[in-house]
């Protein structure tokens, strides 16, 4: 299997700044789905860690499963 670089797995995570806010940068939402694979802290314990909500912590960590499980079955095809 073809390891994932870093230029074709940026795309997939970037998200778009808004003129209400800027968004969440790919690398801190990588590190922060990162420290829960490594760690499995709680979503609050995160969340303070990496100032966000909890519920936008959440979301970082759903989307990210969500695409490295669409990407291990797209090549298991």
């Amino acid at each position: 299997m073809k390891p994932i670089t870093r230029s074709s797995f940026w795309p997939l995570i970037a998200k778009k700044d808004t003129n209400y806010r800027d968004s969440i940068q790919s690398k801190d939402r990588l590190a922060l789905t990162l420290r829960h694979l490594a760690t499995g802290d709680f979503m609050a314990s995160l969340s303070y860690s990496f100032r966000i909500g909890r519920s936008t912590t959440s979301s970082i960590i759903r989307e990210y499963q969500f695409l490295t499980k669409a990407n291990c079955l797209s090549k298991a095809r």
